[in-house]
């Protein structure tokens, strides 16, 4: 998408290179053979252009209104706006939203020029609605060109009826587009990486012997568990649960792992919570209190995936 806008804008450069530069009621103007509505086009500084036949095809009134509508354009710098629109775009490809975005933004910069034209040149409603109707042509194909005979002349003229549209609202699009934009380039150098995942493998020992080492593979602040029981049918569920947390430490690639630890034998419960720090592939050590006379220990080795 980038290329596209890097084409368009080389192609818009190249169709328009071949100009005569003529005076149109004391305002310079480009004229071009290749365009077929009026433009406003250029970078730092826009240049309006005209088609070879514009003096001839409209009226000495519309003229005037579409000088100033471009003008207003070339004050606004909308087309560097415009190009930097289609750039967000193009970075945030993947966000449905954005497309609406962009051509919203797009109507907005032109009602708010249509509504300074009308102002400066007294037009009304009705001969303005008529004038945008005249100026109706074949779409350029160029998506960099900024022009005021596109898609949307139906909602410029219910904004224009209505006179709701504020200028505030193109401001604010504006920021949120460079805001998001923004956004989206710093989370793409800023090193962001998908969540890891750790081997976790625990040596249960009862009074010194292994009775058990369950190895899980946990991701990432995710709640993994373990559970070892022994059915009765007069006790209830005997054995032990284990839910654990584990999260990337701040130093030596270390990884922290917080345990929630259930135990039950017979009378004997033990509920504790326990946290420890493990070096990859070194193991922690974890004893488990009891007021009985058997010992439990737990042995943990952690590793990234």
């Amino acid at each position: 998408m980038l290329f596209r806008i890097l084409l368009g804008y080389f192609s818009a450069k190249k169709q328009l290179r071949s100009c005569n530069q003529v005076v149109i009621q004391g305002q310079p103007v480009f004229i071009n053979k290749y365009i077929q509505s009026p433009l406003s086009f250029g970078l730092p500084k826009s240049k309006i252009y005209f088609p070879l036949d514009a003096e001839t095809k409209w009226t000495s009134r519309e003229i005037q209104m579409i000088l100033a509508h471009e003008n207003f354009h070339v004050e606004r710098n909308d087309s560097l706006w415009k190009l930097l629109s289609l750039i967000v775009q193009a970075i945030l490809f993947f966000a449905p939203w954005m497309y609406y975005l962009h051509r919203r933004f797009e109507l907005e910069m032109e009602v708010v020029c249509d509504l300074k034209t009308c102002k400066k040149t007294g037009a009304d409603i009705q001969e303005y609605g008529n004038f945008l109707l005249a100026m109706t042509c074949a779409q350029p194909q160029n998506l960099i060109f900024t022009n005021m005979t596109d898609s949307t002349l139906k909602r410029r003229l219910l904004a224009m009826k209505s006179k709701t549209v504020n200028s505030r609202l193109l401001v604010f699009i504006l920021s949120l587009v460079i805001l998001l934009g923004g956004s989206t380039a710093i989370g793409m150098t800023s090193g962001i990486k998908e969540k890891n995942f750790f081997i976790i493998k625990t040596k249960i020992i009862v009074d010194g012997k292994l009775v058990s080492s369950p190895e899980i593979l946990a991701k990432e602040n995710q709640k993994a568990s373990i559970t070892l029981t022994n059915n009765t049918d007069n006790s209830g569920t005997q054995g032990l649960r284990m839910q654990l947390m584990a999260q990337g430490a701040v130093r030596n690639d270390a990884i922290e792992i917080n345990y929630d630890i259930e135990y039950k034998n017979g009378k004997e419960e033990i509920r504790t919570n326990p946290q420890i720090i493990v070096v990859p592939n070194q193991e922690a050590e974890i004893n488990l209190s009891s007021d009985s006379k058997h010992s439990y220990k737990m042995l943990v080795v952690a590793k990234r995936q």
